[in-house]
């Protein structure tokens, strides 16, 4: 949901705030913000990431042993072609808190097929793996809160 906030800085440095010493934060967010379009609007997006500038947002909140780990290369590149296509059509709710409230529910399954939605992506899974180093349109951050983990 970072991308859904104006101010991701200061959101994530309140995630960061939450956290145990050495604790774990992973968020997933969408990248290349050259590709920043019609879907990302009507979803409420306020922008897209580069995986060094997230990285970069990581360790400005005092995130450490960040890695970024990139998804959805090449699959993903003509699924966001058909959404810019589709937002085009729908544009959503009229403010950013609607488009954002919405955005879960644009283009999803219903529940009753969601096992036939997992059988078909399975493969393209396994086929973007070796481009998670060098390109993808989403991108998840691991980091960790500085310290020891309190023990009990």
């Amino acid at each position: 949901m970072l991308e859904h906030i104006e101010d991701d800085a200061a959101a994530l440095h309140a995630w960061t705030a939450l956290l145990h010493p050495g604790g774990l934060l992973i968020l997933s967010v969408p990248t290349r913000p050259e590709r920043f379009g019609p879907w990302d609007e009507r979803v409420g997006h306020f922008r897209r990431y580069t995986p060094q500038g997230l990285t970069d947002l990581a360790l400005h909140v005092g995130l450490v042993g960040v890695e970024v780990d990139q998804y959805g290369f090449p699959v993903k590149i003509p699924m966001d072609w058909y959404r810019d296509r589709a937002a085009l059509r729908d544009r959503g709710g009229e403010t950013i808190e609607e488009r954002t409230s919405e955005s879960a529910l644009v283009m999803q399954p219903p529940d009753s097929l969601s096992w036939l939605y997992q059988a078909t992506a399975a493969p393209f899974r396994l086929i973007q793996r070796p481009f998670r180093h060098s390109r993808g349109v989403g991108a998840v951050l691991a980091g960790r809160k500085p310290g020891s983990p309190d023990r009990p």
